[in-house]
């Protein structure tokens, strides 16, 4: 007995038979590729209705005709008359004769279609087919040349590959040059900015420096309060005073303080006057550069003296003003770099401000005489050199 997987099997394999044949083979005129045998008669069917095996097998060679018939039209663009139906299991194990002359009739009638084609439907097929054969001769010339420029193109790709590479190593050469010569370049910038400084100390021309600073000033009363303030000085060091020169400086200084007087500092209810004040200051300076050796920067100290003298109002009123005058004594660190634009420094100074006579802070209620009080500045500031 025939299995359901033998049948399968051997229904593949007239399938690809009948593929194989249809495709190693050129058709050329209208004659079948295979032709029918006879018709068996009655008594012959018979003997194959008792006989699986013997009936699956006809069955199979009439399917296995039919396709490569069907096959045969469909490789000349001609629509067969019938349509082909792999036979089913349920056919294939019906061993019924009907069955059988079912499929025998349809291949016999795709080979008489066959045979009643005229010899110019058939030329015309096979001109069709030859010219569609030369375009897919041209369409492979034109990727073969297609796939040569490629390789050329791919080829050139890595001599450009190369090339990249030495490229990158030249400028990877170049970078370590070029940070060699900055190297070297900042070192004598250095030097030559050290150079520079030693230059100015040991000139004989006078140099101008203006400074900003921001000034917390303190007076010891408890009637006053201060605010924080600003300042700015000029200093003119005397380079030309022989080779002493750079030791002393002259100088010239504004400071701005805001100060609140109270008459009654201990009531609470009590208010506070604000008073706008104007200081002006001039001296002399002794200035030591270079004491402390901190590198990249240097060090300095500065000792000055001077006289000072201003005035105070009280906005929106038209209490008298409270007048400064004294003398004053300064003690400055500073630390200075010279850079390529000009010499700048930064410096703390701690200052005291001592008044020649009484500071009257006037009050509708009672006047603020502080007296001779000291007033002591702490300013940190900014110089540049200009000249």
């Amino acid at each position: 007995m025939v299995t359901k997987t033998s049948k399968q099997i051997i229904l593949r394999l007239a399938i690809g038979v009948v593929t194989f044949i249809f495709l190693s083979q050129l058709m050329f005129s209208a004659e079948p590729m295979v032709k029918l045998p006879r018709m068996p008669s009655k008594a012959e069917f018979e003997k194959y209705e008792d006989n699986e095996e013997l009936y699956a097998s006809l069955l199979l060679d009439y399917y296995k005709i039919g396709a490569t018939l069907d096959a045969q039209l469909k490789y000349w663009d001609i629509k067969p008359i019938v349509e082909l139906a792999a036979p089913t299991m349920e056919e294939m194990t019906s061993q019924e004769i009907k069955i059988l002359r079912k499929f025998y009739g349809i291949a016999l009638k795709l080979q008489l279609q066959i045979e009643a084609l005229s010899e110019d439907q058939v030329h015309a097929k096979l001109n069709e087919l030859e010219k569609r054969l030369q375009e897919e001769k041209a369409k492979n010339i034109a990727l073969g040349i297609k796939n040569y420029e490629l390789e050329l193109k791919s080829q050139n790709t890595d001599v450009y590959t190369e090339r990249v590479y030495e490229i990158a190593k030249f400028c990877d050469s170049l970078k370590k040059a070029l940070d060699s010569m900055s190297y070297k370049y900042y070192m004598i910038r250095f030097s030559s900015n050290s150079s520079m400084a030693r230059a100015l100390d040991n000139s004989f021309i006078p140099s101008l420096m203006l400074s900003n600073s921001v000034v917390i000033p303190s007076i010891s009363s408890s009637g006053i309060q201060t605010d924080i303030s600003y300042g700015a000085k000029a200093e003119l060091n005397l380079n030309s005073l022989d080779e002493y020169g750079k030791y002393f400086e002259l100088w010239f200084a504004y400071l701005m303080p805001q100060i609140k007087s109270n008459p009654l500092p201990e009531d609470q209810n009590s208010g506070w006057r604000e008073w706008n004040s104007n200081i002006y200051s001039f001296g002399v300076n002794l200035n030591l550069p270079e004491v402390i050796e901190l590198k990249p920067v240097k060090a300095g100290i500065k000792i000055g003296v001077g006289h000072y003298w201003g005035s105070a109002s009280s906005p929106n009123t038209s209490l008298p003003k409270a007048d400064y005058k004294g003398q004053s004594v300064n003690l400055e660190l500073n630390f200075s770099r010279l850079t390529t634009i000009s010499p700048a420094s930064l410096y703390f100074n701690f200052g005291v401000l001592f008044p020649t006579r009484d500071m009257i802070f006037a009050d509708p209620i009672q006047d603020v005489n502080i007296g001779k009080s000291t007033i002591s500045t702490f300013s940190l500031g900014l110089r540049f050199n200009i000249l």
